[in-house]
């Protein structure tokens, strides 16, 4: 009785149409029955070298069944059922919003078994030449970079699902991105900025940013609870953002995440002129309490509304943008608060581990990477300490 035929075993012979063809045994179907591969050929020589391949494949199980599935379907799978899980709100939220937008129109037609390096190189050229939503322009190198990640992550999970035997994102190339020089309030300005606080309900929200190198959310989610009087530190713990609510269309709401980077939980020593303005912006919002009592939720936020709700991160923006504005202070965003607080740092000498650690930095390279410019001074003085060296180094012994 003949043995059944294992995995890879085939059987090579002539067609009436002249070709070669091959039929290999390539597993079994749900229902049992033999599942088989046809390999066809010009020459007998070529249709052996194939099976010999695809027999080598199945030894190693590196063999990828071809897919129906589009790019589409397993972005839309693998953001919900992989990487929304280990993702912030707001992160998934930009996913979503590059996918929609620009990765769908153009990739999502294609099935995985056809997608190749060509088509997304075509991609990337052609939105970083016309890329932009409304149609004025090419997309930044920044955006574009964020796209190749979100493509990258699902053709990598695509490889381990066997879906596709390589990830062809690793033959394309993408654009230089090339770091602005970030924007710090100078001596100047900062008094004057300062000084214009003393009548905003939120000036002392900016105060904390500005000496304590607050990223937005960080100042909107601190909560009293995380507030040392005594020794005049904040915690951070959270953060509050806007977020997109997935399971309703375009609806957004305020929610609470952890801070940015893991290094982002963080204690900060403030300024004893800080804190004591944090004292009396508490006396003040304790009598709000007492004045809306019928209205107010307290949900222990150190800058609330009038019913104890967290300040709007939009209004924060507009409060500030307004204030520069009356200012003439140009060129500044609300990160320059807390580019000024990193910025007095360097000026001050602290060392960069104790500046990396106050900013919540991943690593002292960031810190380096976005600061590296602002002391040009310091830099100077660096010379200076060089040539001083020199000179000791050349000055004659014999005159001492």
């Amino acid at each position: 009785m003949p043995s059944k035929r294992g995995n890879g075993e085939g059987s090579i012979s002539k067609r009436q149409d002249g070709r070669w063809c091959a039929v290999a045994t390539v597993g079994r179907n749900p229902g049992g029955s033999l599942k088989r591969k046809f390999i066809y050929g010009k020459t007998r020589q070529e249709v052996a070298k194939k099976l010999a391949e695809l027999q080598n494949e199945i030894l190693t199980d590196q063999r990828i069944e071809p897919s129906s599935i589009t790019m589409k379907e397993w972005l839309e799978k693998w953001l919900w059922k992989y990487k929304k899980i280990e993702i912030r709100p707001t992160t998934l939220g930009s996913y979503e919003q590059q996918i929609r937008i620009h990765i769908d129109p153009e990739l999502g037609h294609i099935k995985l078994k056809d997608l190749n390096s060509e088509y997304i190189q075509t991609f990337y050229n052609e939105k970083y030449e016309k890329g932009r939503y409304d149609k004025s322009g090419g997309l930044s190198a920044a955006t574009l970079r964020k796209i190749h990640n979100i493509i990258y992550g699902a053709l990598e999970k695509a490889v381990d699902e066997k879906l596709i035997p390589y990830n062809y994102c690793k033959n394309t190339s993408l654009p230089k991105i090339i770091k602005k020089e970030v924007r710090a309030f100078n001596s100047e300005e900062q008094k004057k900025f300062i000084e214009a606080l003393k009548n905003e309900s939120l000036g002392t929200a900016f105060m904390v940013s500005l000496f304590a190198g607050l990223r937005r959310g960080e100042v909107l989610g601190l909560k009293w609870d995380n507030v040392d009087t005594e020794n005049n530190i904040i915690r951070i713990r959270q953060a509050i953002v806007r977020s997109r609510v997935f399971n309703q269309i375009y609806k957004t709401e305020i929610i609470e995440q952890d801070p940015k980077t893991k290094k982002g939980k963080r204690n900060i020593p403030l300024p004893e002129i800080v804190m004591e303005l944090l004292i009396k912006h508490k006396e003040k919002q304790s009598l709000e309490k007492l004045e809306n009592k019928d209205n107010y939720v307290d949900k222990g936020y150190v800058f609330a509304t009038e019913t104890g709700n967290s300040v709007e991160p939009r209004n924060y923006l507009r409060t500030f943008y307004r204030l520069i504005k009356n200012l003439g202070i140009e060129n500044a965003n609300v990160h320059t608060l807390r580019h000024s607080y990193a910025t007095r740092g360097l000026e001050l000498n602290i060392p960069l581990q104790v500046l990396q650690e106050l900013m919540g930095h991943a690593s002292i390279t960031t810190l380096v990477d976005t600061y590296g410019h602002a002391l040009p001074e310091t830099k100077t003085e660096a010379a200076t300490k060089y040539n001083n060296l020199l000179k000791n180094n050349n000055e004659d012994p014999s005159k001492e």
